[in-house]
């Protein structure tokens, strides 16, 4: 895995493409079609991410089902996702990266034992480090689910470290290297969640207990740290005003867009009005931005954007209409994920 630093349950069969397919948990699913194992795959990942985020344990069985026998989709790289997994980074890789993280936010420890058993198939490809920082992940979200304190924080993210083999000032010192260990970038990531999280749930001093930390060698830590301290309507126009001002669109550029998505009903509301100020004027041409309302409105569902693109078809710019026609060939069900480890 190479670092820059800077939804459906489905336990049974799929119907992907009106093609039938075999079952999560058996043997691997195989697909024909490269627009139907896209869908798939924007379908699947973004399931994971949401069971994830809401912490919603019931599904970890089905986590742990669909990283042992994920599907075989044969298309090789997922458009725009990051990070940055080189020849590695296949549609597995990320889902499995994706899977990882989720299941280190449940904090179930009963699947434990079975992460473990998938150590030697997770080093193959290169994820034997975020396995690692998963596991301590669940065994400090086991013992301190909601901290109710700095203290407590403290607590939590001592623990944490201890499941990694590292005590703070080791972890600081592989931080503050010209080339960080990679595993010491993934538990800044985890630790800087899990203390944000905390902020947002009302402990206002609980940033304190990430405060020495090089946030500088890591974008997406730095940027959940900012973000955490917003409101959502600040967060959606503060990402928007950032990405709109990116001339090109790289690893910060995605993780902005992912953390963007996230924002849910908020930030749709602000696309939607900085949309139609735009659609308002029949010169407008998305020149400039055409990679921004191209990625941005892909990381919201078909049902969100389909009276958008109507609208947009109707444009009297040529350049709108192109826009969207190029937007609606690659929905198709779920939106599209940026980051498969934010």
């Amino acid at each position: 895995m190479r670092l820059m630093v800077v939804s459906v349950t489905i336990m049974g069969s799929l119907i992907v493409g009106g093609l039938l397919c075999g079952a999560v948990g058996g043997s691997s699913l195989w697909y024909s079609d490269k627009v139907a194992q896209e869908r798939e795959f924007y379908s699947l990942i973004a399931r994971v991410r949401t069971i994830g985020l809401e912490r919603d344990k019931k599904h970890a069985a089905w986590l742990m089902e669909l990283l042992k026998h994920p599907p075989n989709f044969t298309f090789k790289y997922p458009i725009g996702t990051v990070p940055d997994g080189g020849q590695l980074g296949t549609p597995v890789w990320h889902l499995k990266l994706a899977i990882l993280v989720a299941l280190g936010r449940l904090g179930d420890s009963q699947v434990v034992s079975e992460l473990e058993a998938q150590r030697y198939a997770l080093r193959q490809v290169g994820l034997e480090g975020q396995l690692d920082v998963t596991i301590a992940r669940i065994q400090a979200e086991a013992s301190i689910p909601h901290p109710r304190s700095l203290s407590e924080c403290q607590q939590k993210i001592n623990l944490f470290l201890q499941g990694i083999g590292y005590n703070y000032d080791t972890w600081q010192s592989k931080l503050r290297t010209q080339s960080p260990e990679l595993k010491a970038i993934l538990a800044m990531r985890q630790a800087v969640e899990m203390a944000c999280n905390a902020y947002t749930d009302g402990i206002l001093e609980a940033l304190l207990a990430i405060n020495h930390l090089p946030l500088q060698r890591d974008y997406p830590s730095a940027l959940r740290v900012r973000l955490c301290q917003l409101t959502p309507e600040a967060r959606s126009a503060w990402l928007f005003e950032a990405l709109k001002l990116r001339p090109i669109f790289n690893t910060e550029a995605f993780y902005e867009i992912q953390a963007f998505a996230d924002c849910g009903a908020v930030s749709w509301n602000y696309l939607l009005k900085q949309l139609h100020l735009r659609l308002a004027d029949p010169t407008w041409k998305p020149v400039q931005e055409y990679r921004l309302w191209h990625y941005i409105l892909l990381s919201f569902t078909d049902s969100q954007i389909a009276g958008v693109l109507v609208q947009m078809g109707r444009h009297p710019s040529q350049e709108v209409q192109q826009l969207a026609g190029d937007i609606k060939r690659r929905f198709g069900g779920s939106p599209m994920v940026f980051a498969s480890d934010w």
